[in-house]
């Protein structure tokens, strides 16, 4: 019979719980859904009548100034690139990919900030250009 004395023996969590990992998988999904609404814009703007958005609308409104194309390539193709990087950068490991990170990720956010602000100047929104400024 066992001595009441005796400690038990209480088996430890093999692999604890690291309180970054949630926030990698929001970070991930939010720059999924980015990428999906820049690549649903791509198409959009590289048609003549668009595929998802509305004609009329407020994307419609936003693709016919001068912000629509960079150098002469549309916006959207930009943040499809963005948001590629981005998670390319969340799958790497070590200190330069996250520091890396962190400054794609702030010329984004500053990029998506001008980009909304420039939408509500025109008092027009499309809800996949929301989406994409504000996962930037």
């Amino acid at each position: 019979m066992p001595d009441s004395d005796e400690a038990k023996v209480v088996p430890e969590d093999p692999e604890p719980e690291k309180p970054g990992i949630k926030l990698a998988v929001l970070f991930a999904l939010s720059t999924l859904a980015g990428l999906i609404a820049s690549s649903i814009l791509v198409v959009d703007y590289l048609r003549p009548i668009p595929v998802y958005c509305e004609e009329g609308g407020g994307c419609d409104a936003i693709k016919h100034t001068q912000e629509a194309m960079t150098f002469g390539v549309p916006t959207p193709l930009f943040g499809v690139a963005g948001f590629l990087l981005l998670g390319l950068l969340i799958l790497m490991r070590g200190r330069l990919p996250r520091l890396a990170l962190v400054v794609v990720s702030s010329v984004a956010g500053a990029f998506g900030g001008h980009l909304l602000t420039m939408q509500m100047e025109y008092g027009v929104f499309c809800k996949y250009c929301v989406v994409a400024d504000l996962r930037s």
